[in-house]
């Protein structure tokens, strides 16, 4: 876009004037006098020198309005727990501190705090049951004998044991959400697939958790007694304590199979021992910290993010009876023919900016820029071209497992016939040290916008090489009944939906989507379309009978206005998720990919690297990594 600078003409005008006055004979020799000009020269004031008065620039600060306040109401219970401690933990220590927000239970077990909407949805609440002042209502009238604290993930407000044990699974592992949590922690006790194990199981009277969280809360209380004893003297240090608490309920959580076997038995607590008398507290503590704050991921990454196939089908193809990669390909389900002629990468995609560039190509192999998230254990911030995204992995040790292992049940999902060589078969070599396996979830923090009809191989396509849905069609002219486009299938005909959008969408923001008839009075509403912005860019968003485009489940079907043709576009937005195999190969995956860090990758490359290089005429090294996008 070109900036007008305004500009002015100045035009000076001065017109100067000259009287001169002469006197001429008259035929009368007297001499008249002639006054001469005064010469006392004008009188001229000096300039004045005194400094113009200045005007100090204002320093008062501007009045700053604090967040509106937010009464967050909640119940802490094993059973109902009243007269027990309840913070805003603000620094995360699981514990609470003389300058976090904080109050105490009353009956029922209910709290209420005044804090701000961001602080609900940073922080976590933490619960302090103290002994000889709190009051479990299981058991009225008795304060408890031993203390504990529970937690739950940010934004919870029942807080319970088993609330607790979600946010240590989360801790745990950064890819997981509440639900994710809930869900393996719900699994790990027993409980059936509709157990909400975030609400409050005391007023839903669901006796089955109940039990579970009464079990545990013994479990832990006794746990967290026998490790303030083997710290001796004043008990856990405040540096400690969160670090020793994390390790109980990750023992917890491993040991969640007995819990349920005692539970069913009939068995007292005492009976799961969690933390002995022999356990060094130190080690504790380390192993606490271990599982709360999971290797730096960026640490992780010095090499990109790697498949573990090293170019998808390609170790399969070579292993698999020693079968050249240049002969054929194994899809998933066959073998195809040879993509020896074509390019295997780079592979370009036509995107949208977001800037006055418009659409540009980008490569999925583009370097990207990858960073810690700040404040965010074990995630990772990453630029990649006109794209960014968060990452959040989680990561699994493979140190001294048999790497052969791991390789033979590659081949038992989805690949080709065929068996992995002997000599690989038989190797016992293990993974080192610092090899991990990496899993996660991925969130956009821009909105993309990309045309999937110009994916191509090795070349750079332009918007002009894209085919464009409608031709010559604007806004103004795209409603229209003979303006239809496939909406979805039909499963019961058989047959696919030629739809059409009513409205008008120049004007309107939003309208249905007209499923297209033989009698055009017979046209019926299957949908609906509305108007939306995308960095910059003008586009119709569809709903489609197909629900979601392609494996990103944010993934939404776009319609977009641009040289005066209409092209279809796939549309993810902002704070989207998806899955690491989504994130780095969208659409086109046909397997569960493993992703792994260098040296996983290293110490495969070691084992299998003879056999790609023979299976190439020449012997390049293999393909390289999948890039952090």
């Amino acid at each position: 876009m070109q900036t007008l600078i305004p500009y002015k003409r100045l035009l000076l005008a001065a017109a100067m004037s000259f009287l001169t006055a002469c006197g001429g004979s008259s035929g009368n020799s007297d001499t008249i006098p002639v006054t001469p000009p005064a010469t006392t020269p004008p009188e001229v004031t000096p300039p004045d020198t005194t400094p113009p008065e200045v005007t100090p620039p204002d320093t008062t600060p501007p009045e700053v309005t604090p967040p509106d306040p937010v009464t967050l109401s909640g119940k802490a219970a094993d059973g109902y727990l009243s007269n027990a401690r309840v913070c805003l933990d603000t620094n995360s220590n699981l514990k609470c501190d003389a300058n976090e927000p904080t109050t105490t239970t009353g009956e029922g077990g209910s709290y209420t705090l005044d804090i701000t909407e961001e602080q609900n949805n940073t922080y976590s609440i933490v619960v302090e049951a103290i002994a000889g002042e709190t009051i479990d209502e299981d058991n009225p009238g008795t304060p408890i004998s031993k203390s504990y604290s529970l937690s739950a993930p940010a934004g919870e407000t029942f807080i319970s044991p088993l609330s607790s044990l979600v946010q240590n699974a989360m801790r745990s592992n950064a890819a997981l959400t509440p639900e994710d949590a809930a869900n393996q922690i719900r699994t790990a006790l027993g409980l059936p697939e509709d157990s909400d194990i975030l609400s409050d199981y005391v007023a839903a009277a669901d006796t089955d958790i109940h039990e579970r969280a009464q079990f545990i809360t013994a479990v832990l209380a006794n746990a967290i007694e026998q490790s303030q004893t083997n710290a001796g003297g004043n008990g856990l240090s405040d540096t400690q304590f969160g670090p020793v608490l994390n390790a109980i309920f990750g023992r917890i959580i491993a040991q969640s199979e007995d819990i349920v076997d005692a539970i069913d038995n009939g068995d007292e607590p005492t009976e799961i021992e969690i933390v002995s008398a022999g356990d060094s507290i130190d080690d504790l503590a380390e192993s606490g910290e271990t599982n709360s704050e999971l290797a730096d991921a960026s640490a992780l990454l010095p090499g990109g993010v790697h498949a573990l196939e090293i170019g998808l089908q390609i170790v399969r193809n070579v292993l698999a009876n020693n079968r050249s990669s240049a002969e054929q390909f194994w899809d998933g389900s066959e073998w195809q023919d040879s993509y020896n002629d074509e390019p295997l990468y780079p592979n370009f995609n036509v995107v949208w900016d977001g800037n006055t560039d418009g659409w540009i190509t980008q490569s999925q192999y583009t370097e990207c820029a990858v960073t810690a998230t700040a404040d965010t254990a074990n995630a990772l911030t990453v630029a990649c071209g006109v794209n960014e995204y968060q990452v959040a992995l989680s990561q699994s040790d493979l140190e001294g497992v048999v790497i052969s292992d791991v390789l033979a049940a590659e081949f038992q999902q989805d690949g080709p016939p065929g068996s992995l060589p002997e000599d690989i078969a038989n190797n016992a070599t293990t993974f080192s040290a610092n090899a991990y396996r990496l899993d996660g979830k991925v969130t956009t923090t821009r909105p993309q916008l990309r045309l999937p009809e110009c994916y191509t191989k090795g070349t750079e396509p332009t918007i002009e090489d894209c085919e464009p849905l409608f031709e010559s069609t604007t806004l103004a002219t795209l409603a229209s009944r003979n303006n239809t486009f496939e909406w979805g299938y039909d499963p019961a005909n058989q047959v696919y939906i030629d739809a059409y959008l009513a409205g008008n969408p120049a004007q309107d923001t939003s309208g249905a989507i007209m499923r297209l008839a033989d009698s055009e009075g017979d046209d019926t509403e299957v949908g609906t379309w509305q108007k939306a912005t995308a960095n910059g860019q003008d586009l119709i968003l569809v709903t489609s009978q197909d629900g979601d485009v392609g494996n990103i489940a944010a993934e939404k079907l776009a319609f977009v206005p641009t040289d005066g043709n209409i092209y279809q576009a796939l549309y993810i937005p902002e704070q989207s998720v998806m899955t690491l195999t989504d994130f780095f190969l969208p659409g086109s995956a046909p397997f569960d990919l493993i992703y792994l860090n260098q040296q996983a990758a290293d110490d495969i490359q070691a084992i299998i690297g003879g056999y790609l290089n023979a299976a190439f005429s020449e012997t390049p090294p293999p393909p390289p990594p999948i890039p952090v996008p």
